[in-house]
């Protein structure tokens, strides 16, 4: 994921060194917004979409 997101420093060996030594480092990498991948899941029925869309209806039916 390093490599896929251009992260060029060393991560080092879990629990041994560089940045995944210990959950301080972790933290400190992970609290930069560089580093941060966010994922979000936006349900089908709270698009704003359809809430225009219904909005439409309701007017071309008026």
């Amino acid at each position: 994921m390093a490599q896929c997101c251009g992260i060029q420093t060393d991560l080092g060996v879990i629990q041994k060194s560089g940045i995944r030594d210990s959950m301080v480092t972790r933290a400190a990498f992970l609290s930069d917004e560089f580093h941060q991948i966010r994922f979000v899941y936006i349900p089908k029925h709270t698009s704003w979409l359809n809430q225009i869309e219904c909005w439409f209806s309701i007017w071309a039916r008026g």
